[in-house]
């Protein structure tokens, strides 16, 4: 059983075109052996999409907008785009982290792992990234390893019901859109570039 969804993913459009022509690209590294990286977003690493869902009012395509403009208009003469794609995962290589089960094994691996998770942390790239202090991409990094072990798959995507700021807040426990990390790009077909 495969599992699809329309993704919409906000970025400059200089960056959206290459994407178009030639794909998406993403670093990932080990982050047990790594010093000074990036931390991995709070999805883990991956190429993240808004996707619609129907419990939640904001539409995928309306996020990656406000991201897109909030987030890579870094001057008002920077050109922002949305990417449209058909995104398509094996049932069995993704990870729906909104699942009762998936949650409550998140939670282990993040009471398990807590001091590791810090030191890990406390290593990396000094970033506004680092600033927000948000151990979450560290804690599926270390779910995903564990379950990968001991299912011997590879997972593809890992989706999740998430807070955004587009205003003035900077965090709420309130979802206002859903998000996929895609960890495999070979589940990515770019539809279209949208440019606002």
């Amino acid at each position: 059983m495969y599992y699809n969804v329309k993704g919409y993913h906000g970025t400059k459009t200089s960056i959206a075109n290459e994407v178009y022509k030639n794909g998406f690209t993403y670093t990932k590294y080990n982050i047990y052996e790594s010093k000074k990286e990036r931390l991995p977003n709070d999805l883990g690493f991956g190429t993240y999409f808004f996707v619609d869902n129907d419990n939640i009012v904001s539409k995928g395509y309306d996020n990656a907008k406000r991201y897109a403009l909030k987030y890579k208009r870094k001057e008002n003469t920077d050109a922002v785009s949305i990417i449209v794609a058909d995104l398509t995962f094996n049932e069995n290589h993704f990870l729906d982290l909104d699942f009762a089960d998936n949650n409550a094994y998140y939670l282990q691996i993040q009471r398990e792992n807590e001091n590791l998770a810090y030191e890990i942390w406390s290593q990396s790239k000094n970033d506004g990234h680092k600033n927000r202090k948000i151990y979450d991409g560290i804690f599926i990094e270390m779910m995903i390893a564990d379950l990968e072990e001991k299912m011997g798959i590879t997972i593809q995507g890992v989706k999740k019901d998430t807070f955004t700021s587009f205003e003035n807040a900077s965090r709420s426990n309130f979802y206002n859109g859903t998000e996929i990390s895609v960890r495999d790009h070979n589940c990515i077909n770019v539809n279209r570039v949208s440019n606002l």
